[in-house]
């Protein structure tokens, strides 16, 4: 964040110099009174469990100087201490959110994009980052700060000389995202997809329910907007603007030569990446794209739209790609005495596990090594939550996985996708119990694969240096909660 005043912050929020002085300058705002120092702007949010005026002590013996606050008789108590500016407003949450679009609006922009999907929003968004640094100053949302918080952190993190912003917005319920949109208020809005994460909290809607919260992006579109869709999503694929009384214009990419940026011929080359071509307008251009992941050709070629939007070609938009780096934890290759790992533990849903499935068997391995999947629970797909595990189960016994081990109570159904799975192929399977019954263990007796389940990661933290030898390449995958990354540092520290 540029320098600002207290005089400019308190005019930003609505709100009023409660005590200090007006030209005091902040070049950070933060929420967490752990992260507060010099030069920081805390805001004492009020939260379901904590509130962040209990904490205004710890943030001024830090060394923060400024704090926006709305409990009069909890700010009262530091109101002479020396050297300390606090701005009173009605609501800190709602001043949050209000300096993200003042700050935004601040700023010299050219183009303001904002992404949001059910799986791969992440990845898009880093794409788009590195297509539109091609052009101009660009910047993105930082770490996971995609939410009503987070987004306009992100956003006031940007610098001053920004010309092109890239912001994340993430879905949790009904009218999420018509918050974040009315905060960031996007010109080009990109859409990955619809998938069943979030299920949970649309048990009537359904999937429906999905689409039409992620659509809110669009809520303050003019006619010169534009909607950037993944057209291989089923949901998506249905969208039609003028029907929903949206304005401006849609954008398909997809593999459907309706579309207006066809994506095709995808190789996927297993850790080492992908290479597809993307056909728009007539003309064809061939991407070769340093990240795994045969889904990320469709996240890539969103990406590639977006930048043709402002005026790149297709080969200067794909030029970006040479120096992508994804965001940690998102299909993260690791070496390390002869062993692959895959660390994708940030997130996961159905088809996000499927193709990182999919990845792992594109990666060859050598002689007596072996693909090993370590999955975890996926959250919040509600009633879908079953059927979910059940297909990634199934799916990796289809791909041929050597060693699945699925961790967690929701994962047994993923350990039984695969053994039905292997049922259904007519092969007879065995399974071996160990002493105590833990984990389960199934095994396929005529190419010896195996799934096994863990109630816990902490089972496999223990004995995952029993199961795996130089030669191996190991997915680790599960949805964040889950903390899988734990795993990952037991192999990278002990082998």
């Amino acid at each position: 964040m540029r320098n600002m005043t207290a005089g400019e912050l308190k005019n930003a929020v609505n709100g009023a110099i409660y005590a200090g002085r007006e030209d005091e300058t902040v070049t950070r705002a933060v929420i967490d009174s752990r992260e507060a120092g010099k030069g920081d702007v805390f805001f004492a949010m009020k939260g379901e469990k904590n509130d962040g005026h209990n904490f205004l002590e710890q943030v001024f013996s830090s060394g923060c100087r400024m704090a926006v606050v709305s409990d009069e008789e909890k700010a009262s108590k530091y109101a002479e201490r020396d050297g300390v500016t606090l701005i009173m407003v009605e609501d800190t949450m709602k001043a949050l959110q209000t300096l993200g679009t003042y700050y935004l609006g601040t700023l010299g922009l050219k183009t303001k994009v904002g992404v949001t999907g059910s799986v791969g929003k992440t990845s898009t968004r880093d794409f788009l980052y590195y297509v539109l640094s091609g052009k101009y100053k660009t910047a993105r949302s930082i770490k996971n700060y995609n939410s009503e918080t987070g987004l306009p952190l992100s956003i006031t993190s940007f610098p001053a000389d920004t010309e092109a912003a890239v912001i994340e917005m993430g879905m949790d319920y009904k009218g999420s995202i018509a918050i974040l949109a009315d905060i960031a208020e996007p010109e080009i809005a990109v859409i990955t997809n619809v998938g069943i994460s979030h299920l949970e909290n649309f048990p009537e809607e359904g999937r429906e329910g999905i689409l039409n919260t992620k659509l809110e992006i669009t809520k303050n579109f003019n006619d010169d907007s534009v909607l950037v869709i993944n057209d291989d999503n089923d949901m998506l694929a249905t969208v039609d603007m003028k029907a929903r009384g949206i304005k401006g214009r849609l954008v398909r990419v997809g593999s459907s030569e309706d579309c207006d940026f066809i994506v095709k011929n995808v190789e996927d080359k297993g850790i080492s990446g992908i290479g597809f071509d993307i056909e728009h307008d007539g003309e064809t251009c061939h991407v070769e794209l340093p990240v795994p992941g045969a889904h990320n050709a469709i996240n890539a070629g969103l990406a590639i739209a977006v930048g043709c939007l402002n005026g790149m070609t297709m080969q200067e938009a794909a030029a970006g790609f040479s120096m992508t780096e994804l965001t940690a934890n998102r299909l993260n290759v690791i070496e390390k005495d002869g062993i692959i790992i895959i660390d994708d533990t940030y997130n996961a849903a159905p088809d996000s596990m499927k193709s990182a499935i999919k990845t792992l068997m594109a990666t060859p391995v050598p002689e007596g090594g072996r693909h090993i999947a370590i999955t975890g629970d996926m959250g919040e797909l509600g009633f879908e939550s079953n059927r979910g595990h059940g297909e990634v189960g199934a799916y990796a016994y289809k791909m041929g996985v050597d060693v699945l081990l699925a961790i967690g109570e929701k994962s047994y159904a993923t350990y039984k996708g695969w053994a039905n799975e292997a049922a259904v192929e007519g092969h007879k399977i065995r399974i071996a119990t160990p002493e105590g019954g833990v984990p389960l263990i199934v095994i396929d007796e005529e190419t010896g694969k195996a799934a096994e389940h863990f109630p816990n990661k902490e089972m496999v933290i223990e004995g995952i240096l029993d199961h795996i030898h130089e030669g191996d390449c190991i997915l680790v995958k599960a949805s964040r909660a889950m903390a899988l990354e734990k795993i990952v540092n037991r192999i990278i520290d002990n082998k």
